[in-house]
């Protein structure tokens, strides 16, 4: 159905037979204005990258809501776009902290503290602490 939009200056042509042409000419190149409109503007979308799934996620912004540590590293819940995910991360974060996306491990998202930082006094590495 969309597609009949793209055959507007086909269609146009038939302003010819029922209308003079003083009228016509001018009611076509209004519908081919129209027409060279939308092209530009489909070709625009057509050109944007598609972010499906975790493309969509990286860099996001994400809200800290809860922590659970485990013996290697810090596992997080955290709130994007109303959704919860459980993330990594290798700094210490604390619920209410904002935090960004910066890769994932799997299907878990690895989330540092925004600006890339560790927070003064945070753990950067807790594999050292490991055994």
């Amino acid at each position: 159905m969309c597609h009949l939009l793209l055959l507007m200056p086909l269609f146009g042509l038939a302003l010819f037979l029922v209308l003079p042409l003083p009228i016509a000419l001018p009611a076509y190149l209004l519908v081919l204005v129209a027409s060279v409109m939308l092209f530009y503007k489909v070709m625009q979308a057509m050109k944007q990258p598609v972010y499906v799934g975790r493309e969509a996620l990286l860099g996001q912004e994400v809200e800290v809501v809860a922590a659970t540590e485990t013996p290697c590293r810090a596992r997080y819940l955290v709130r994007q776009g109303g959704e919860l995910w459980s993330a990594l991360s290798e700094c210490q974060l604390n619920p209410g902290e904002k935090a960004r996306i910066v890769s994932f491990e799997g299907t878990m998202p690895r989330v540092e503290p925004l600006g890339g930082e560790a927070p003064a006094g945070a753990i950067t590495n807790r594999r050292e602490t490991c055994h």
